[in-house]
């Protein structure tokens, strides 16, 4: 029989007990946006697409960057944002001398909308809230090691992390507490405020490559 992390006789590993985990919590997470989905009448694609469009405002965003957002066929992408612009949330706008782009914005009611549904996966953090300050540093490390790790598979678009931008200089000082430093704003800081997504992010030159 092929190895399968879902069966239990392959869960001896250390590995394996936590890719086991982290699918259940893909699953909660699951769960949580469908409940979501059937209050709002909208779909989990498209409650995503709204928390991107009004969150993560570093970008222009085009129907070609959301599908790399999600990792999603263009097409998929397309037939969602249509559903949201027939619903009067989402609206496409040309603008600048290429008039050939057209960019994504979301419309009073879309903003309205993605104000009310952005806190979906609020559970996540909830859930973690009562691990000790320590435990939380690493953990956020370990993450961005395992979601480096699937991006260098081509299995996860990337992140604008601290450990992949060209301003980050890890153990750049003695201090245990603040190895880190940031170029862009020129601060020491520690493993706790790495960030996951940053708006000053700038991709290296290798990952940008």
């Amino acid at each position: 029989m092929p190895f399968s992390i879902f069966n239990p006789s392959d869960q001896l590993s250390l590995d394996r007990k936590i890719a086991v985990g982290l699918e259940r919590i893909s699953q909660a997470l699951k769960a949580v946006i469908w409940e979501e989905a059937k209050k709002s009448g909208l779909s989990p694609i498209q409650i995503q697409f709204l928390t991107i469009l009004h969150f993560e405002k570093y970008t222009a965003w085009t129907i070609g960057e959301l599908a790399n957002r999600s990792s999603l066929t263009p097409a998929t992408v397309s037939d969602a944002v249509t559903s949201l612009e027939q619903k009067g949330l989402v609206a496409r706008r040309k603008k600048g001398e290429d008039r050939r782009t057209v960019y994504l914005n979301l419309t009073d009611a879309g903003r309205k909308m993605a104000r009310k549904l952005g806190g979906w996966a609020n559970v996540l953090q909830e859930s973690t809230a009562g691990l000790p300050e320590q435990e939380k540093a690493v953990f956020l490390k370990s993450l961005m090691t395992v979601m480096l790790s699937l991006q260098g598979g081509g299995h996860l678009e990337p992140s604008h992390m601290c450990i992949t931008c060209k301003y980050f200089r890890p153990n750049a000082h003695r201090n245990s507490r603040m190895p880190h430093h940031c170029a862009t704003i020129d601060i020491a800081f520690g493993d706790s405020e790495l960030r996951v997504d940053c708006p000053d992010y700038k991709a290296n030159s290798v990952e940008g490559a």
